[in-house]
């Protein structure tokens, strides 16, 4: 599995070869995500499972076909 984007896209890309789609976010709210998203995971919060469930339903809200 590649994570090379199939299409080209522009803009940032984070480690996952994903949009960025926090990139264009005011730096305090990208840092302060990044510092909360941090914390839960270090706690163990925030398990790859349900990090997927959330990602997955948050796309359905947004009418996204993924």
């Amino acid at each position: 599995m590649t994570t090379t984007p199939r299409i080209p896209v522009s803009g940032a890309l984070n480690s996952a070869g994903s949009i960025d789609v926090y990139a264009d976010y005011d730096s305090r709210i990208r840092n302060g995500r990044a510092e909360v998203t941090a914390a839960g995971r270090a706690a163990g919060a925030l398990d790859q499972l349900t990090h997927e469930l959330v990602r997955l339903r948050n796309a359905t809200l947004q009418g996204c076909h993924y």
